[in-house]
């Protein structure tokens, strides 16, 4: 069953991401009119290259975001499956990454499939930029654009917001150790 486990996970995401890309999951009256955008920044106190060593793998969100206990990649390292902690809600976000680049220090990824998720999301890209500022400090941003669905536009856009706090929080925590 365990073997069985990543290939059926896989399905469902593949299921999901054409619902996730096609047609929502829910009614359409569920689903925000409007696209929210969230644009968040955080200067921190280490260089730029410390920071990238810590966010630019696409399997390390579970090495310093708290609601994020464990991370599974599928597809050649493309693909990687979340799952959440039940204090954050629980379930599975599986996301897809769209760009990287190494030498930009950027990368850029899209949410394909929520599997048992409350996250009231659809359509959700986000950009990760990475600028260094001197050799002890750099400028984090995550910025994000979706619709809101099954929750507001300002519900979904906090829950947004309090992830990317989660990110900052935890890149402080790991490298102030």
């Amino acid at each position: 069953m365990r073997k069985l486990l990543p290939v059926l996970l896989h399905l469902i995401a593949l299921q999901m991401n054409a619902t996730c890309e096609t047609a929502p999951s829910k009614p359409a009256t569920e689903i925000a009119a409007e696209q929210s955008h969230v644009q968040t920044s955080k200067v921190l106190p280490f260089s730029a290259e410390k920071v990238w060593k810590v966010i630019a793998g696409f399997n390390t969100l579970q090495d310093y975001h708290a609601a994020v206990p464990e991370s599974r990649l599928a597809e050649g390292g493309v693909v990687r499956y979340l799952t959440i902690s039940e204090e954050a809600g629980g379930g599975i976000v599986v996301e897809r990454l769209m760009a990287f680049s190494e030498e930009d220090m950027t990368f850029s990824y899209k949410i394909i499939g929520l599997i048992e998720s409350p996250l009231p999301l659809h359509k959700y890209h986000a950009w990760v930029d990475l600028e260094p500022i001197d050799d002890k400090q750099c400028k984090l941003s995550w910025s994000s654009k979706f619709y809101a669905m099954g929750a507001s536009k300002e519900e979904a856009e906090e829950i947004i917001r309090a992830i990317y706090k989660g990110c900052y929080d935890g890149i402080e925590s790991v490298l102030g150790k």
